[in-house]
């Protein structure tokens, strides 16, 4: 019995560990259009556990995510399903892609596209 508690315990702690651990990725997706293809884009970021969908920047073509490290290769799968180059941003944060974009109103406005 106490071994099976044992073990649940490090469950939940490695379960909470994955929970905190979301990180920020940027993506610069020159093929991307805000109004065409981002509403799709997002419907499927939606449905995957672990992404959220931070905001996209027009002028400088920077996708902003906030996920689970584990879930990067799902994404960028999606990317190559749709189509889409890619390249991540070593090391950017969803701060700096913020300041980096020339209008933050595309930022605010990414946010409100609904998705397909």
């Amino acid at each position: 019995m106490a071994l099976i508690t044992t073990m649940s315990i490090a469950v939940y702690a490695q379960d909470g560990e994955k929970a905190k651990s979301k990180s920020d990725f940027v993506y610069e997706l020159p093929q991307m259009d805000m109004l065409k293809r981002l509403p799709t884009l997002k419907s499927y970021l939606n449905v995957m556990e672990g992404v959220e969908f931070k905001g996209y920047c027009e002028s400088r073509k920077l996708l902003m995510l906030k996920m689970d490290p584990w879930k990067t290769e799902q994404v960028t799968d999606l990317f190559e399903q749709m189509e889409l180059t890619y390249m991540k941003k070593e090391n950017a944060t969803i701060e700096q892609a913020i300041n980096e974009c020339e209008n933050k109103k595309e930022i605010e406005y990414s946010n409100s596209i609904q998705s397909k």
